[in-house]
């Protein structure tokens, strides 16, 4: 009588959520903070889905061993172990996504070409995106992949595309829709083979990059604008001068920590070419340029979701933008001079097609 007798609980788990009490909820948020200290891993790193599938295994194996006294050391695989289930686990999950791939009867991929600096090789970025019958938005990175043709034509990249496809058992044909960036050569690329949507970030980024970088810019052929923008270029280069150069991708998120710390970086600055760049940064037009760039990036950030399509948005969201473009009474000529060239590029470089 005196044996455990087996109960629902034993067979079935609660549905019930346990309250966490609060000195292992701090315990947890000490380990989580140490972790990411003394490893020098991303704070978010904790919200990531492989890392919460592996403390999720763990706090079960735990469970499980609660009776038994192991070193964490003895259930943790060695380094070697992991790497070499790498391979294993990519072939097991491909072979699972091309079953998927097989089934589906509509999908858009998204294509992008880059060169790595530092080594010199090119790859070409393959992304999978479709929506299941429930509505809900599926993305899969097909990969990134060495780009081993002959050379950067655009037939030789549609035919290195087709290829990688055939690895996943897709085909592409005049239903297939394509987003890539709107380079000429990804123009050139999909043009009468695929429906191509050009990437609303790329147009939005672009348009930026030339108001903050460029002189002139090709509208076409024989036309060439020119970027009245001098005096927030003028800014822009002496901030990159005084503490950093970036690609421009970063550069709006930059803009906004050097206002935040303005007034703390004279005592960081010893290089005296900083400080002499720095002194001639005027602080109220950053301000009022970081302001006026708000909504841009903000736009950017909602283009950019995963979990649900974003093209139904691409309209109203480009509107709101143009809207903001509107000179008011109280702005400053370098501000005048941004939203006159905004305001024109976006309704003449930003081009919406059928499928918005």
């Amino acid at each position: 009588m005196g044996c455990h007798q087996p109960t629902v609980r034993d067979f079935y788990s609660s549905s019930k959520t346990t309250p966490i009490p609060s000195k292992l909820k701090l315990r947890v948020t000490q380990a989580c903070t140490e972790f990411c200290a003394v490893d020098g891993r991303a704070f978010d790193v904790i919200t990531d889905d492989g890392f919460q599938n592996l403390a999720k295994v763990l706090f079960d194996a735990g469970r499980s061993l609660y009776k038994s006294s192991i070193e964490i050391k003895e259930l943790l695989p060695h380094s070697t172990t992991v790497s070499r289930n790498v391979t294993r686990l990519y072939k097991e999950y491909k072979l699972h996504l091309v079953n998927i791939c097989e089934q589906l009867n509509s999908f858009c991929l998204v294509v992008d070409q880059w060169k790595e600096s530092y080594t010199g090789i090119s790859y070409c970025g393959i992304a999978l995106r479709y929506v299941d019958d429930n509505y809900k938005l599926f993305t899969f990175i097909l990969g990134c992949f060495p780009y081993d043709a002959d050379n950067h034509s655009a037939p030789h990249l549609r035919e290195f595309i087709i290829k990688k496809l055939e690895e996943f058992k897709l085909k592409l044909d005049l239903s297939t829709y394509v987003v890539s960036d709107n380079e000429p050569k990804m123009l050139a690329t999909f043009r009468g083979y695929y429906i191509r949507v050009g990437c609303a970030d790329h147009y939005l980024n672009k348009q930026l990059q030339h108001a903050f970088e460029s002189k002139r810019l090709h509208v076409n052929k024989n036309v060439v604008e020119k970027v009245d923008c001098d005096i927030v270029q003028n800014m822009f280069n002496q901030i990159k001068k005084s503490c950093f150069d970036t690609r421009f991708n970063g550069a709006l998120m930059m803009m906004d920590n050097f206002a935040e710390l303005f007034f703390e970086l004279p005592s960081a600055l010893v290089n005296s070419n900083f400080m002499m760049n720095y002194n001639l940064i005027e602080k109220d037009l950053l301000d009022c340029v970081c302001k006026f760039l708000e909504p841009f990036e903000e736009v950017i950030v909602n283009l950019s979701e995963e979990q649900r399509p974003t093209l139904h948005k691409v309209i109203p969201l480009r509107q709101t933008l143009i809207n903001s473009c509107v000179v008011e009474a109280n702005d400053s000529n370098g501000i005048i001079e941004l939203k006159v060239f905004l305001a024109r590029r976006l309704n003449n470089a930003w081009p919406i097609t059928d499928e918005h």
